[in-house]
């Protein structure tokens, strides 16, 4: 007789646990999600409220012009191969980029047109950083 093999498919050691009562060890579909807010909590525990809140209209903005949907979370996977391990979604890249934007650069050009530049995927000058 052959082997039976059964492919759960590409699911994170959460859905394997909660569906199946396991978990894979150095599974390449794991992830970790973060809410907004938590990023925003761990940033402030980092750099200091007034670091964090200089930058937390850019997230407004990029809300209100649809580049993220309200209550985002921020996925950071694993990856597939060890090559895509630490791959961040499009989301977490935007909060990222928002959240650490350089005030000096946020200040000579506003939130709303540092929403858009972030939301279109151009590069941030660090110039007056």
């Amino acid at each position: 007789g052959q082997e039976i093999v059964i492919s759960y498919g590409a699911l994170g050691n959460d859905e394997l646990l909660a569906f199946y009562s396991f978990v894979e060890v150095d599974n390449p579909w794991d992830s970790v999600v973060f809410t907004q807010e938590r990023v925003v909590e761990i940033l402030r525990e980092i750099q200091g409220a007034e670091w964090v809140d200089l930058r937390l209209e850019i997230l407004v903005q990029l809300t209100r012009f649809r580049y993220l949907p309200e209550g985002v979370a921020c996925q950071l996977m694993a990856g597939p191969t060890p090559l895509d391990r630490g791959t961040v979604s499009v989301e977490f890249s935007m909060v990222l980029l928002a959240l650490t934007a350089p005030v000096r650069v946020l200040l000579d050009e506003g939130a709303a047109a540092l929403a858009i530049k972030i939301g279109e995927g151009v590069e941030l000058s660090n110039k007056h950083a």
